[in-house]
């Protein structure tokens, strides 16, 4: 990788986790004010930039079609910042629920089930919740656990964020260590 296209990747990781680790604290700040709107809008946000981090670690196939020097740079990335094959930043599913936004809710009301109820924007332990067993949740965060579960599919935004905060550590030593790239 030239010292350019590396300065680039690298510039933008440092960006996009920076993002994300704002956005976190964004979520807590709204937390402990109450704010619903802004919780789930920093959640979301948040989210929007691990994809962007992901997306880089591992680029989806139409990418590599398009550039199929993405894979070979994609690789010297995640070798350059350790990230393990079982990295949650690898893991595409809920990037492509956030990317194929509009699919994922005409799929939800494709299926209909009479028994199934929907909850939306919630904000609590679900143990706490009666009936749950019979609810499609499209946005809920569990305040308890940190858990954000968005189309019924739970991420913890905790694990998520200490590896972003793991990427950023690595990136800002990188950039010490080679202040010209």
């Amino acid at each position: 990788m030239d010292k350019i296209t590396r300065r680039t990747y690298l510039g933008e990781f440092l960006k996009q986790s920076s993002f994300a680790l704002q956005a976190m604290e964004y979520l807590r700040d709204s937390q402990r004010k109450g704010n619903v709107l802004s919780i789930f809008f920093s959640a979301h946000s948040f989210l929007i930039h691990v994809a962007n981090i992901s997306k880089l670690l591992s680029p989806p196939p139409s990418t590599v079609r398009k550039y199929p020097e993405s894979k070979d740079v994609s690789r010297q990335l995640r070798e350059m910042f350790c990230i393990a094959k079982t990295s949650l930043l690898l893991d595409r599913t809920l990037r492509n629920h956030l990317e194929h936004f509009d699919e994922r809710i005409y799929e939800m009301f494709r299926v209909k089930d009479e028994g199934i109820g929907y909850m939306d924007t919630n904000i609590g332990s679900l143990n706490k919740i009666k009936g749950m067993h019979r609810v499609y949740l499209m946005r809920h965060y569990d305040t308890e656990s940190s858990t954000y579960i968005f189309q019924n599919e739970r991420y913890n935004l905790n694990n998520l964020e200490n590896e972003v905060a793991q990427l950023k550590e690595e990136i800002e030593k990188n950039i010490s260590l080679n202040p010209l790239f």
